[in-house]
């Protein structure tokens, strides 16, 4: 049986998983990754501006940028996953649109595609700064279920 054929967790299983899986020691919690909303097949996280996730110029570096796309997408990615499985990512694409000079990021993920053993998901990030909050990169990832070990 593939494994997304399973019956997917249900809302509250979804905002569960995605509140456990970011509290775990890692990249995420160490960087200060924080959840803003969570619906199935929805994520919203957002990060604020420090020392290590920018470039030398004060803008938010490329990969601190691809690192919370990637977490976002993991995140929508899960909601939508059966019990015991988590969302590991097969492929990551990033189009950076403009500089994100600015103090906070946010990361828009939702599921576009729900296939027989891959998630596909869009995302949106946005930086706000002094002159207000706009775009700043769009992505698309590809996920695969993985047994949770947590």
């Amino acid at each position: 049986m593939d494994q997304l054929e399973q019956e997917p967790r249900d809302a509250e299983a979804g905002k569960a998983i995605v509140a456990k899986v970011l509290a775990l020691p890692g990249f995420a919690s160490a960087h200060g990754f924080e959840i803003l909303s969570v619906e199935p097949g929805a994520v919203t996280l957002a990060v604020n501006g420090r020392a290590d996730l920018m470039q030398f110029h004060y803008n938010f570096h490329g990969g601190a940028i691809a690192a919370l796309a990637d977490q976002a997408a993991a995140a929508a990615a899960n909601t939508v996953l059966p019990e015991g499985q988590v969302a590991a990512t097969v492929e990551l694409k990033m189009n950076h649109l403009r500089a994100a000079t600015g103090y906070r990021l946010y990361a828009f993920a939702r599921v576009r595609h729900v296939g027989g053993n891959t998630v596909a998901v869009e995302i949106r990030i946005e930086c706000e700064g002094t002159g207000g909050r706009g775009p700043v990169a769009a992505g698309l990832a590809s996920l695969r279920p993985v047994p949770f070990i947590g």
